[in-house]
C-alpha cells in the first residue's frame, strides 16, 4: 500500500468590503472610520461548477459576526460584481471602540441550512444538511472563522475550508486480454444527512506540506468543524453520454483515463463518514455495507493482443449488447474525512472480487479482475487502498 500526500491551499486574492450595521445591531460603530475588509483564501479543489478555488470562485458567500457577546453582523451576503466583492446590503464598519474585538464566521453554500446564534458563546452551523442525490446539482460547502479581529487598515483574512469530502474516479486496463467500456459509476449505501458545527477558533492556519508535520490540519488550534448526527442510506450515480473506452491497443496498456473529473464529468462531494464494506452474502439493495458499482461491458480479446474491433466478433463476458452495460458491484469500506479528495482508480485486469448487485454469489465472483487504487490529494491527504475484482474465468485469463 502506498500513500500520496499533496495539500494545496491557493490564495483567492479577493478583497471583500462590509458596510453599515443593520438596525438590529447594538454595538457602537465608527461610521467615520475604515470599512471592514477581508482577504479570502480557499483550499484548492477540482470539480465542475460548484467546487471553489482560486480559479473557480463562488459567486457569493455570507458573513456573520459577534462583538462583545452581541450580534454584530447576521448572515450578510457578499456578491462578486465586476471582480469586486460587495455587500448585498449596506456598508459595515469596525466598532467605535478600537480595542473591541470581532469574531467573523463565513460560509459559501448551504445557506438554507445555516443557523447562527450570537452571544457570549456564539455558534454557527449547517443543521440537518442533506447532500443532493443528483451529483450534477451538488455544491461545495465552505466555512471560515476569524476570531479576535480589531480595527485595522489591512484586510482580515478568511481562510475557507471544505466541510465535505470529494470523490473522484479514474480507470485503466491492465490486461491485453480484455476491452472495457464504462457507462456509469455509482457509490452505494452511504449516509447523506448530518449537522455541521463551525469551529470556535480561527481557520487561518494554512496547511502547505503536512508531510513535514508543519501546520498539521487536524492539530491543536487548527480550526476544524465537526459533523454530528449523520444518518441516511443512499446511492450517488453518474451516467455518461458516451462510454469511457479502455483498450490496451497501441501501447495504451495501463494508461489512466478520467472517469469523473473537473473537466470531464461530475465528481462527487459527499458527507464525511466511515463505513464497512458490503457483504456480498446479502443483495446490495438490502445491505448496510458500502460498495462501488461500475456500469460496464467487458469483452474478451481472443488473440490477447489488446486489439478490439467489432469485426473481430469478440466474446462479451460481462454486460449486454442490448443495453448500456450491466452493473458490477465491488465491496468497499470508506473512511472519508472533511476537506479531503479521494481518487479511486478502477484497474481492470488485476485482482479479484466483483458481484452482480441484484443476485450476488459470495462464493463465486461474477467478474474478475477489477482493482481500485486509491489516492487522496487536493483537499488534504488520506491514503491508498486496493480493492480487487477480476474478470470471469470463462473466456479470460
Amino acid at each position: 500500500m502506498k500513500k500520496m500526500k499533496k495539500y494545496y491551499f491557493l490564495a483567492a486574492g479577493l478583497l471583500l468590503m462590509l458596510g453599515s450595521c443593520s438596525q438590529d445591531d447594538i454595538v457602537d460603530v465608527n461610521h467615520d472610520g475604515d470599512e471592514i475588509k477581508f482577504t479570502a483564501i480557499t483550499n484548492s479543489a477540482s470539480r465542475a461548477a460548484d467546487i471553489y478555488e482560486s480559479n473557480n470562485k463562488p459567486n457569493s458567500f455570507n458573513v456573520s459576526a459577534v462583538s462583545g457577546g452581541k450580534n454584530y453582523i447576521q448572515n450578510d451576503e457578499y456578491k462578486l460584481e465586476n471582480g469586486v466583492w460587495v455587500n448585498n446590503g449596506t456598508p459595515r464598519y469596525w466598532p467605535e471602540d478600537e480595542k473591541a474585538t470581532v469574531d467573523f464566521y463565513a460560509h459559501a453554500g448551504g445557506n438554507d441550512k445555516y443557523v447562527w446564534s450570537a452571544g457570549v458563546t456564539s455558534t454557527a452551523k449547517f443543521e440537518n444538511y442533506v447532500v443532493n442525490n443528483t451529483v450534477a446539482a451538488q455544491e461545495d460547502l465552505l466555512y471560515a472563522v476569524t476570531t479576535g479581529a480589531t480595527k485595522q487598515s489591512t484586510p482580515v483574512s478568511l481562510n475557507f475550508r471544505h466541510a465535505l469530502s470529494q470523490i473522484v474516479f479514474k480507470a485503466k486496463n491492465a490486461s491485453q486480454k480484455i476491452y472495457v467500456e464504462i457507462y456509469g459509476i455509482r457509490v452505494d449505501n452511504v449516509q447523506n444527512t448530518g449537522t455541521f458545527e463551525f469551529p470556535s477558533v480561527t481557520t487561518s492556519t494554512q496547511v502547505l506540506n503536512p508531510e513535514d508535520n508543519v501546520n498539521d490540519y487536524t492539530g491543536k488550534n487548527a480550526g476544524i468543524g465537526k459533523w454530528s448526527g449523520t444518518s441516511g442510506k443512499t446511492s450517488y450515480e453518474v451516467d455518461f453520454t458516451e462510454p469511457i473506452k479502455l483498450s490496451s491497443d497501441g501501447g495504451n496498456l495501463n494508461a489512466v483515463k478520467d472517469v469523473t473529473s473537473a473537466d470531464k464529468t461530475q465528481a462527487m462531494v459527499l458527507l464525511p463518514q466511515t463505513t464497512d464494506a458490503w457483504d456480498a452474502a446479502t443483495a446490495l439493495a438490502e445491505a448496510t455495507g458500502s460498495s462501488i458499482s461500475i456500469k460496464c461491458r467487458v469483452y474478451n480479446i481472443a488473440k490477447g493482443d489488446g486489439v478490439y474491433s467489432e469485426s473481430n466478433n469478440e466474446q462479451l463476458v460481462w454486460g449486454s449488447e442490448s443495453a448500456e452495460g450491466a452493473w458490477l458491484a465491488v465491496p468497499a469500506a470508506f473512511n472519508w474525512a472533511q476537506g479531503k479528495k479521494y481518487i479511486y482508480t478502477l484497474i481492470f485486469g488485476e485482482g479479484g472480487g466483483g458481484y452482480d448487485p441484484e443476485d450476488p454469489d459470495p462464493d463465486q465472483p461474477e467478474f474478475v479482475p477489477i482493482k481500485f487504487d486509491i489516492t487522496v490529494d487536493d483537499f488534504l491527504t488520506g491514503g491508498n487502498t486496493d480493492i480487487d475484482a477480476e474478470y470471469p474465468t470463462t473466456g479470460g485469463e
